[in-house]
């Protein structure tokens, strides 16, 4: 659906004043899953991309400080595969960055080369460890830093959308796909994680150092980058940034259901991950673990759909162009999909 005229008026409104000096045209790009997105060309020839952030009660996280922040701390250290912060505005939840020239990346256009750009992308994030420490960065969008914490991200968003079920017992194919498919396996699986932990004298509730956290963008895949005609990747969408523990960080980017990697491609970059972070003599033993519980979490984050904040964060990006019904089933068929890893096995990429 395209912008309302007023819709429009009101986002030329607010660009103009953060560029006051300038003549600009302001363009719909479209909604992403959250947020407006608007391409602002300058008189000056000049091309920048403006976000305009929901507006959320409820979070503690504040998607525009955070990605501006991040982006801002990036820079500062000289990292140049991400977009360049210009300006921000947080009374009309805006915020204004480098505009980005190129063409997104499909599955079928997946090469070595861009798991390689991938890899060194994480590599650098590692090497700001130390710097990153000073600037009292926040920990990642659904960080965990032990088994015990991440099984209790997988009990909320299961409890949440158990919670939906109660307000909204219609919801028949959700019910049915917690309540029978599921939590028979979550169950299953947690049992077996806590006696092989166990057995290898290993506490489900250590917590990981902080000298072995990473930087992770969170929201980690294809799905967020650009390639520029040069072939360069830039990784965009920063609203998740921070802290994470390294295996959850690799777990979540192999699994994450918006790219899908042949196999030789997810061989390469667990192969590079394991590489970067050679220090971490435990870190391939921990994905074992992990890796399980997050084929968990994301069928419950691929529900997302059905908990209605979330509704109106989809409705807000794409301007109440949503059919509902039809998106919770379409996430339905991608949570059986995900819990398909784990079903009858639960190996990494060999």
């Amino acid at each position: 659906m395209p912008l309302t005229k007023q819709q429009n008026i009101n986002s030329q409104k607010i660009l103009q004043r953060l560029f006051p000096n300038e003549n600009i045209i302001v363009q719909s790009m479209g909604g992403g899953r959250n947020n407006r997105v608007f391409r602002v060309d300058s008189s000056n020839g000049g091309q920048r991309l403006a976000k305009f952030y929901p507006e959320e009660q409820s979070s503690s996280r504040n998607r525009l400080a955070c990605e501006f922040n991040a982006l801002d701390f990036l820079w500062r250290h000289q990292v140049r595969s991400v977009p360049q912060p210009i300006t921000s505005d947080t009374e009309s939840h805006c915020a204004v960055y480098e505009f980005i020239g190129g063409e997104l990346i499909d599955g079928s256009q997946i090469a070595g080369d861009h798991i390689d750009q991938t890899l060194r992308f994480i590599s650098t994030l590692n090497d700001l460890h130390i710097p990153a420490i000073s600037e009292n960065l926040p920990t990642a969008s659904d960080a965990c830093f032990s088994v015990e914490e991440l099984w209790g991200t997988i009990k909320r968003r299961y409890d949440r959308l158990v919670d939906v079920l109660t307000d909204n017992p219609g919801h028949s194919g959700l019910a049915g796909f917690l309540y029978e498919e599921f939590k028979p396996i979550s169950d299953n699986l947690n049992q077996s994680i806590r006696e092989t932990m166990e057995s290898h004298s290993r506490d489900p509730k250590s917590v990981l150092d902080f000298k072995h956290r990473t930087l992770s963008p969170s929201d980690f895949g294809f799905h967020n980058t650009i390639r520029r005609t040069s072939g360069q990747i830039t990784f965009v969408d920063f609203e998740y940034f921070g802290w994470d523990d390294p295996a959850k960080m690799i777990s979540d980017y192999l699994l994450h259901p918006a790219q899908e990697l042949k196999q030789e491609f997810e061989e390469q970059f667990l192969t590079g991950c394991l590489s970067i972070f050679a220090s971490q003599e435990d870190l391939a033993d921990r994905m074992n673990h992990v890796y399980p519980l997050c084929v968990l979490k994301w069928c419950l984050l691929l529900l997302n759909e059905f908990v209605p904040e979330v509704i109106d964060r989809r409705m807000h990006a794409n301007h109440g162009a949503v059919d509902v019904p039809e998106l919770q089933q379409k996430q339905l068929i991608k949570a059986r999909k995900m819990l398909s890893r784990v079903r009858d096995r639960h190996d990494l990429p060999q």
